[in-house]
């Protein structure tokens, strides 16, 4: 039985996604289609507009026969951690052979040569990437101009609205050939689609913060200000008082960057009005959102090296399956490499640092549910529980089956 790979956000399901996996799946011949889904937050560093068990059920109607959690260490990571963890997460199955991902060249061979530059990095490359950074250009453009300086061609932004798709494929395929995977990379070329960032737009502009026709809320970064701001009053409470925690002990914040955090902090609004006080030449405002989610989150430098130091993955987490997917589930459980997670109320006992990972990944999806709870009863009508117990009543700890 061939079974293939999928990356993907899903935030929310378009056409890109639908074509990749029908297309994927006719052009390999593969019996199977196992997707490796963000969870609750992702990698632009903010919630998904929609939840994790609504995303699933999009791409398991839309021809995916298991759909995965990436770690949120990595969902909500820059490019490079994000395809790491996706990819042995991937590779830790034992059942994927080939990995299929959308691009905006459609070019195998350019992309693997991209991933060989990359991985050899050399000194002419780090010597513009300085320069361009000196003279304030933030970091994805900076390492653009400085590939294409060095004669790498391709889209190298990590900006995922800037035409990423074939920077995260030459960041996948590096992976694999470092870790040394039993994967077969494979691009294929985009079609012209509403892409995910305009109709997440659509979406949360929509007054009544509805999604499609059945209900379903939509999730917006200032839906968590609150929560952000109380976290990072008692972080920066606890550096005043004399204790050793910082805002620099979180995951992409600099020393600068946590200095930038203390003195902008007397004017925090909101999620997005913080982002915005922070953002400068040399800090994009994807990169602020991303590091004051791994603030929200808890997720640290410490916690990063932990999982790197151990291998990086630890567990797969499975968060649902088409009704005739039973078999592949078997074969899952059966051949991966680490422990098999499918029911939240019976999770295998974890070794550090992993018991900790799986940890953060519930407490995010906890977050992420409280606040959505609240979202839901403040917009309904006063006493109107009859419209929100529906909505109230979608989690479970069982997987989500279509």
């Amino acid at each position: 039985m061939k079974t293939i790979g999928i990356i993907a956000e899903c935030n929310p399901l378009h056409k890109g996604h639908e074509y990749l996996l029908r297309e994927a799946k006719k052009r390999s011949l593969a019996d199977s289609v196992i997707v490796m889904m963000s969870g609750d937050f992702v990698q632009r560093g903010e919630p998904a507009v929609f939840d994790k068990e609504q995303r699933t059920k999009a791409l398991l109607s839309s021809g995916a026969d298991l759909v995965l959690q990436l770690p949120v260490l990595y969902s909500c990571a820059a490019a490079e951690y994000f395809a790491r963890g996706a990819v042995l997460s991937l590779g830790a199955t034992r059942l994927v052979s080939e990995l299929w991902f959308g691009s905006e060249s459609g070019d195998e061979q350019l992309l693997y040569r991209n991933a060989a530059f990359l991985e050899n990095e050399p000194a002419e490359y780090r010597k513009f990437l300085r320069g361009y950074l000196a003279e304030g250009i933030a970091y994805p453009l900076a390492s653009a101009k400085a590939a294409k300086a060095c004669g790498l061609s391709g889209d190298l932004s990590a900006d995922l609205d800037l035409g990423a798709n074939d920077l995260l494929g030459t960041l996948y395929i590096r992976t694999i050939q470092k870790y040394g995977l039993p994967l077969k990379a494979h691009a294929l070329l985009r079609i012209p689609a509403q892409g995910a960032s305009v109709i997440r737009k659509q979406l949360l502009s929509r007054r009544d913060n509805r999604g499609y026709a059945d209900g379903s809320f939509c999730m917006a970064p200032d839906d968590f200000s609150a929560q952000l701001e109380a976290v990072l009053f008692e972080l920066l409470s606890a550096g005043r008082a004399g204790c050793k925690a910082s805002p620099a002990d979180y995951l992409d914040v600099t020393p600068d960057t946590a200095n930038r955090i203390r003195r902008c902090f007397p004017r925090y609004t909101s999620f997005t009005g913080f982002c915005a006080a922070l953002k400068s030449k040399d800090l994009t405002y994807t990169r602020i959102s991303r590091l004051l989610t791994h603030i929200l989150l808890g997720i640290t430098k410490d916690t990063m090296k932990a999982a790197e130091d151990a291998g990086n993955i630890g567990y797969i987490r499975v968060l649902g399956m088409r009704k005739d997917a039973s078999s592949l589930l078997s074969a899952l459980v059966k051949n991966s490499s680490v422990p098999v997670i499918t029911n939240a109320s019976s999770v295998p006992e974890l070794s550090p640092p992993f018991d900790g990972l799986l940890a953060a990944d519930y407490r995010a999806g906890e977050l992420y549910r409280m606040i959505r709870r609240q979202k839901i009863l403040s917009g309904c009508a006063k006493g109107d529980l009859d419209t929100a117990d529906p909505l109230l009543s979608e989690y479970s700890s069982e997987l989500v089956k279509v």
